[in-house]
């Protein structure tokens, strides 16, 4: 049983590690775009290239760990990281489904973004980003738990000169 003291702790991890995920994804997928070139990355018939699909589950998965890091930081609870991936594997399903039933999209503004943002992504990788999510935040909570478990290097060798003066 949870002490009354780790549920906000849990849903304050779940919280930021959502918003950190959020924001980096903000930031590095319109500068990935800025870097590779919006030719790169749609074709001309409106698809998405190979090469951007493989970019863009290569950062989302980075984000993800990232994500599951932060949570499990925040918060040393199991429960906490199982939450955020099951939340954003349920907001990556609504998005999928949603982009699989929608027939237009209304985007304004730049063209280049216009392009990106109505590409008609194949089915495989709008299901595919969820479950990227989902084991992205698993290994990134389990790699922060292992570093946080694991002593410095040099820790045991101050521990034996410590003890013989």
């Amino acid at each position: 049983m949870q002490s009354s003291a780790s549920i906000p702790r849990a849903g304050l991890a779940v919280a930021t590690a959502f918003l950190a995920m959020s924001a980096l994804a903000l930031i590095v997928f319109p500068a990935c775009l800025l870097l590779v070139g919006t030719a790169a990355a749609v074709r001309e018939d409106g698809e998405p290239t190979g090469a951007w699909l493989i970019l863009s589950c290569i950062l989302g998965f980075a984000v993800a760990l990232l994500g599951g890091a932060v949570c499990r930081w925040l918060s040393p609870r199991k429960g906490a990281l199982e939450t955020l991936a099951g939340f954003c594997m349920c907001l990556g399903a609504v998005r999928a489904l949603a982009c699989l039933l929608s027939s237009e999209a209304q985007v304004g503004g730049d063209p280049k973004w216009a392009a990106l943002l109505l590409a008609n992504a194949p089915s495989w990788s709008l299901w595919l980003d969820p479950a990227l999510d989902l084991v992205g935040i698993l290994c990134g909570g389990r790699l922060a738990q292992r570093t946080a478990r694991e002593p410095a290097p040099d820790a045991p060798a101050r521990a034996e000169s410590s003890a013989h003066p």
